[in-house]
């Protein structure tokens, strides 16, 4: 389980006085059978889409058979009728420099939509329509929801039938535009998710009592001399409790399923200052598969759909120029299939989901960096100033 030499290069870093802590810790574990450990950082973590298509993003697919939706007819868009063909030419233009700002003003009576998003009609985004998709049954309901690839039926995965034919996001595993966007951001040490597996029996493998902890890490990963992240690196634990959750679970033949559905608390994949920088998910379930030739966590739950929201929309028109979306309709999508938290109208305010993450082996180690960390738990700790919370700028979620 340990790699000594993973460690020792690591840590040459740091302090002789840790790395013959940790020694000694693996002696002693070594000599003891009491319990296990397995520790991770997560190497890839994007949204868990299911594509149904050969080959390309915007291809047709058993998910999408019109492919994507296709880019914005700007003049369109922007025509309303107090804005001239003239107008829009104006803020066309390259060279405007206003051209993201105005590009949201297009309410009945210039309101911003990006902002009230509710006082123009829906344009329709184009959602998935086939029946296969990653996830969970979250709701207990096998007679609702998407049938996963391996038959399994009830699969809760909203946001995958708002969004999944979205170019953002679509494609093959790793390789759709935003995905490979924000996993560079993260690969190249904006920020690292580690993720502690722990049991209480002798097996690894098979082991009714079992904890996860999710934390956010206070350094960022190494990569080798191939450009891919290096396995058995060192990470301290940042103790932010916006980023730390502890469940509780089974293995049973190497595969991890959670035994209860609570609040799950990450780091968001999404970086941009305007993203929140938490991804917390509402009655959650895990899955963590150690059997294949890299080992794969699966997250699920119910997300705010704000916060699925405000991220992309405090950008505006850059996102919908780049990412082909109009945000008015993206806005419309996840209230039509938001699925959980009811408010007092009725409409839901969570929206079922779920992720992907490819782990690599590596070292946990406590906040001080003093010794490593063997059982899975919370830490305590305030919420790190240099991690700021995503820009607020509107109620998205109800329709003033």
């Amino acid at each position: 389980m340990f790699h000594v030499p993973g460690v020792s290069k690591h840590f040459s870093r740091r302090s002789g006085r840790l790395f013959g802590g940790l020694v000694c810790g693996m002696l002693w574990v070594s000599g003891a059978s009491a319990g296990w450990h397995q520790a991770y950082v997560a190497e890839w973590f994007e949204p868990a889409f299911y594509y149904g298509a050969e080959t390309g993003e915007s291809d047709p697919g058993t998910d999408c058979p019109n492919g994507t939706n296709p880019e914005l007819d700007w003049r369109k868009v922007l025509k309303t009728s107090y804005r001239s063909d003239a107008d829009i030419e104006k803020i066309l233009d390259p060279e405007n420099p206003q051209r993201a700002r105005m590009g949201g003003i297009r309410g009945p009576n210039k309101e911003n939509v990006y902002q009230k998003p509710w006082v123009v009609p829906d344009p329709k985004m184009t959602g998935v329509s086939g029946n296969i998709a990653y996830g969970f049954d979250l709701d207990n309901n096998p007679d609702t929801g998407f049938t996963s690839p391996d038959g399994t039926p009830g699969i809760d995965n909203q946001y995958y039938r708002a969004a999944g034919c979205w170019m953002a996001w679509r494609g093959p595993t790793k390789l759709s535009h935003h995905a490979k966007y924000v996993n560079d951001g993260m690969r190249d040490g904006v920020f690292s998710v580690l993720v502690l597996v722990s049991g209480e029996g002798e097996d690894p493998n098979n082991d009714q009592d079992v904890t996860v902890g999710f934390y956010l890490a206070k350094d960022p990963m190494a990569k080798d001399a191939n450009g891919q992240i290096a396995h058995d690196y060192t990470f301290r634990i940042n103790p932010d409790p916006r980023f730390q959750s502890i469940h509780k679970a089974k293995i049973v033949d190497g595969v991890l399923v959670s035994t209860e559905q609570t609040e799950l608390r990450v780091r968001n994949v999404e970086t941009a200052p305007f993203f929140p920088p938490q991804l917390l998910l509402h009655n959650a379930k895990i899955k963590v598969d150690t059997t294949g030739e890299q080992v794969m966590a699966w997250i699920g739950g119910y997300r705010s759909i704000d916060d699925y929201y405000r991220g992309w929309a405090a950008a505006g028109a850059i996102h919908e120029l780049v990412t082909h979306v109009n945000m008015v309709g993206y806005w419309y999508a996840l209230r039509r299939n938001a699925d959980l938290l009811p408010d007092e109208d009725g409409q839901h305010q969570a929206i079922s989901t779920a992720y992907r993450m490819y782990l690599s082996p590596a070292f946990i180690v406590s906040p001080d960096g003093e010794r490593e960390v063997k059982v899975a738990k919370l830490f305590p700790g305030v919420e790190d100033p240099k991690i700021q919370e995503g820009r607020r700028m509107f109620p998205v979620a109800r329709n003033h």
